[in-house]
């Protein structure tokens, strides 16, 4: 996963270990740790959105970040829109182990 992420969004590894990987961001620091289900053996993997925290990405051109996290590995789900809000464009992807997580880019 750290690897998708490095190459996505230009995150670099900071640390890692057993079942671990820390990364630096815009924001700051994000810590991936490998639970038992990550290790997903369905390919594509199941979209896991029952979770109490997503992680939102913002991004220079949500456009040229679906396109890369697509070839990449993530999905893009057609049901799922780009919508403004508060001024920003968002838009839901799918990671490789099946993570939402939220592109935001400022601007039009």
């Amino acid at each position: 996963m750290c690897r998708f992420y490095e190459r996505c969004f230009g995150w670099s590894v900071v640390d890692e270990g057993h079942r671990y990987c820390g990364m630096r961001s815009r924001a700051g620091l994000v810590t991936f740790v490998e639970t038992a289900d990550a290790r997903v053996t369905t390919n594509p993997a199941p979209r896991r959105s029952a979770t109490a925290i997503k992680l939102v990405v913002e991004v220079d051109n949500i456009d040229d970040a679906t396109r890369n996290i697509a070839a990449l590995g993530g999905r893009i789900d057609p049901a799922d829109r780009a919508w403004t809000f508060r001024g920003m464009t968002h838009h839901d992807v799918i990671d490789p182990e099946g993570n939402v997580l939220q592109l935001v880019q400022i601007g039009p």
